[in-house]
Formats: C-alpha cells, sequence, structure tokens
C-alpha cells in the first residue's frame, strides 16, 4: 500500500509536516513529562503516530531522490543508518539520563530532531522517478 505522496509527488513537503509534526509531539511529550500518565499516554501516541508515519513517507522521498538507483539500495541505507542513529542516540542518551536526567535528555532528543528538520528542509526535492514516468519511460 502506498502513501498519497505516490499520487500528488510532493515527497518533500509531505516528508517535512511529518518531521516537524513528531518535534512537536516532542515537544508536547517533554512539557507532560510531571503530570502523569494519562496526559502522557495521549501525548505518546501523537508521537508514535508521526514518527512511524514518517517511514514510508521518507522511504518514498529517497527513492524519488535516488532514481535510478534501486529502491532496495535506498531503502537498505536508510535502514542502515536509522539502526547506526538509533545505537548512537540510545546509548548517548542513557548516558545523559543517567548524569543529568530526562529534562537536559528530552531537549536533546528535541534538538536531533530541530536538525533533522532543517537537514531535511534542505534537501533539494529533485522529483528524478516522476519526470521518467511523465517522458513516457520505464520506471
Amino acid at each position: 500500500m502506498r502513501c498519497n505522496t505516490g499520487q500528488t509527488h510532493r515527497y518533500k513537503q509531505t516528508t517535512l509536516s511529518v518531521y516537524v509534526l513528531s518535534l512537536l509531539a516532542m515537544v508536547a511529550f517533554a512539557l507532560v513529562l510531571p503530570y502523569g500518565l494519562l496526559p502522557m499516554f495521549f501525548v505518546s501516541s501523537f508521537l508514535g503516530f508521526f514518527m512511524i508515519g514518517y517511514l514510508p513517507i521518507g522511504f518514498e522521498f529517497a527513492a524519488e531522490l535516488t532514481y535510478p538507483e534501486s529502491e532496495a539500495n535506498s531503502a537498505g541505507l536508510l535502514n542502515v543508518s536509522a539502526q547506526i542513529f538509533g545505537i548512537a542516540l540510545t546509548a548517548g542518551g542513557g548516558a545523559i539520563l543517567e548524569h543529568y536526567g530526562d529534562k537536559i535528555f528530552n531537549i536533546c532528543l528535541i534538538v536531533s530532531l530541530v536538525v533533522g528538520s532543517i537537514t531535511t528542509a534542505l534537501i533539494k526535492s529533485d522529483l528524478r522517478r516522476y519526470k521518467v514516468s511523465q517522458k513516457g519511460g520505464d520506471i
């Protein structure tokens, strides 16, 4: 099942929107942390929704940017980089959490999402796969 960006071809806008919504949900998570489980339950749901939703949109955007390379190559590189950053953030985050507490840890996560949002905003949206399909080429 493909996401709707395949019809609108607004990969960058959709990717950036979901990334920024993940950032806002992370800020909300950090803000409601002291208020107990019920607010955290709702905010965590939004945070998970947007972060998980970023995956298929990001894969489509990467496939669009790296065409004519195989989608498997771009998906594999994204998975590897996600694992590396996940391990690094988990290890570094554990140390930060242990030494400085949860507020600083959440600020670090928010900063990493800000950096990712800025990086995503700076990516040139070169829809190579779409251009080839418009010319009647084989995708």
